[in-house]
């Protein structure tokens, strides 16, 4: 019997990755926070050294260990910008919603390993490394007034 090499594109391994990451958010870029599900992970509103009455702060960890903060605009409740840090890629279709696509395709611009899309309505840097990754998403028009996103991590 003979075998036939596969070898899967970027785009269809890192969806493979990520069909392996188990739910881990709560609310998707640019959405509303919504409330969390039973089993999903574990979640708390949580205040931030520096934070402005302009946004809160909704920090969650997966199963797996890898921490997700999504930060939610004061005035509108929709979430502007989504950090993780962990062992482990969280479930980015999730926490990107209508961006991921775009992040896959356009993604592999740096590396497997070092992901970046960087357009007028939204930027995504993902990184790391096995048992090491970290990222940020955020939506550039829709950063309340007065918040940098360099305060944002």
């Amino acid at each position: 019997m003979r075998f036939r090499h596969f070898a899967p594109s970027g785009a269809s391994l890192l969806a493979a990755l990520l069909a392996t990451a188990g739910p881990v958010a709560h609310a998707t870029l640019g959405q509303p926070l919504a409330a969390p599900t039973a089993g999903s992970s574990t979640g708390k509103a949580v205040r931030r050294q520096g934070e402005s009455p302009a946004y809160s702060v909704q920090e969650s960890t997966t199963p797996a260990g890898t921490t997700v903060r999504q930060y939610v605009d004061g005035t509108t409740g929709r979430v502007f910008a989504v950090v993780w840090q962990g062992p482990f890629l969280p479930d980015l279709q999730q926490l990107l919603g209508d961006y991921f696509q775009p992040f896959v395709q356009q993604g592999a611009a740096r590396s497997r390993t070092d992901r970046l899309l960087r357009r007028d309505d939204v930027v995504v840097h993902s990184s790391g490394r096995m048992r090491a990754f970290s990222g940020r998403a955020y939506l550039p028009g829709q950063l309340p007034q007065g918040v940098s996103i360099d305060e944002l991590h």
